[in-house]
């Protein structure tokens, strides 16, 4: 979490405040903005509001050598390569939960992968199916599987859980692409 003073460039002012959170296993950018960043933010507002108000407030200047540019994610990023490595797909996963939302293809249409949950265990070739039920939908990967808790077909807007889907499409056995 950084405060910054603001100048012409895109979050490139010097530093007020900055804090460093963890980053679980399983956090989504959703889970993590909503559940840690937003409230941190709050209170950090607060304290570089101190700052300021104490006078002489700081202005560290920031490293160019460590600054990256991240695009917002988007379709062209979100789709599933089950051939990367299981944990590749995971934090792809992770990081488009709740937009755009990573997805793979299910008869033709866009399955959207939501809220997943990383497991070492492989019993399958990538991108097959492996059980879909009240815990979720379960995919293998490579070297790995994972747990997905919510998904969205496409022409559909609604996130499900994937053993709503089941009765139709979804099943054990199905490849995903």
């Amino acid at each position: 979490m950084t405060w910054f003073w603001p100048d012409k460039g895109i979050d490139t002012g010097p530093i007020l405040i900055q804090r460093r959170v963890p980053i679980g296993p399983n956090d989504t950018t959703g889970s993590l903005y909503f559940n840690t960043l937003f409230p941190l933010g709050v209170e950090t507002l607060r304290d570089a509001l101190a700052l300021i108000e104490a006078g002489n407030p700081p202005r560290i200047v920031q490293d160019d050598a460590l600054a990256t540019y991240e695009p917002i994610c988007r379709d062209e990023h979100a789709r599933v390569d089950f051939a990367r490595p299981g944990r590749d797909v995971h934090n792809l996963i992770r990081g488009c939960d709740p937009q755009p939302g990573a997805y793979a293809f299910l008869n033709g249409h866009r399955l959207r992968l939501f809220e997943p949950c990383f497991e070492p265990e492989v019993s399958a070739s990538p991108g097959t199916v492996i059980s879909v039920g009240a815990d979720g939908l379960k995919i293998a990967l490579h070297g790995a599987s994972i747990v997905v808790r919510r998904v969205r077909l496409e022409p559909g807007t609604q996130k499900i859980p994937p053993a709503d889907l089941a009765a139709s499409e979804l099943r054990a056995g199905v490849r995903l692409d």
